[in-house]
């Protein structure tokens, strides 16, 4: 686990910062996931922080999105996060992988918007 902090906490030092990096580090110290790495990114002078698993795909460094830690948390709701965090991960690189004729109809960069275009079509919807 690599622990970080953005200028905020640094900016602010304070024993809940301490107390939360430790917090952190405990739960996290026995998470492992094939090669990633997770980090937590402490945001302000009050421990919250954020989540993040890094790792190596197709020859690239990626970063999953962000999940919000907060130094109230539990050990078990902070491992839980980081379970949710390699789900997520992992659900989104199938989600680039699967296929319909040719397709990432499942895709997960798809516009909000053009979604939304795509609900307005009726011949878009399949019911039964």
């Amino acid at each position: 686990m690599k622990l970080e902090y953005n200028n905020a906490a640094l900016n602010t030092p304070d024993v809940q910062l301490d107390v939360a990096a430790s917090i952190y580090k405990e739960a996290l110290q026995h998470v492992t996931y094939k090669d990633w790495e997770f980090a937590v990114i402490v945001l302000d002078g009050y421990g919250n922080a954020h989540l993040q698993g890094r790792f190596r795909a197709e020859g690239s460094a990626w970063s999953t999105r962000k999940w919000i830690l907060s130094p109230h948390m539990t050990k078990s709701e902070i491992v839980q996060t980081a379970l949710k965090c390699v789900l997520t991960a992992e659900e989104h690189e199938a989600r680039e992988h699967f296929l319909y004729k040719g397709q990432t109809v499942f895709g997960p960069h798809f516009d909000v918007e053009g979604l939304c275009s795509l609900c307005q079509l009726p011949e878009a919807l399949d019911a039964r």
